[in-house]
């Protein structure tokens, strides 16, 4: 789809419709708060001192930190997008 995109296509998101969108953008402050929850529970999984010593562990608690925290960043930057169209 980005191949699209860089060709002058219209991506997935462009081709919504209104209704949809609203729809979209109507849902989005629930699920940023949701993955915004999701990260604070990743962060203290990550800060746990039982799992310090543990290196596969506190990897694999780092690396769930690291998708939570980026699924916000995509949800902020779909709700930014949805924003700019409504004007």
């Amino acid at each position: 789809m980005a191949a699209r995109a860089e060709q002058g296509g219209a991506s997935a998101n462009d081709r919504a419709s209104p209704e949809a969108e609203q729809r979209e953008w109507e849902a989005l402050e629930s699920a940023i708060l949701a993955a915004e929850s999701s990260v604070a529970s990743r962060a203290a999984g990550a800060t746990d001192p039982t799992i310090a010593s543990k290196a596969a562990e506190l990897a694999a608690c780092c690396r769930a930190l690291d998708d939570a925290q980026h699924a916000v960043e995509r949800l902020y930057a779909r709700w930014a997008e949805l924003e700019a169209k409504r004007g």
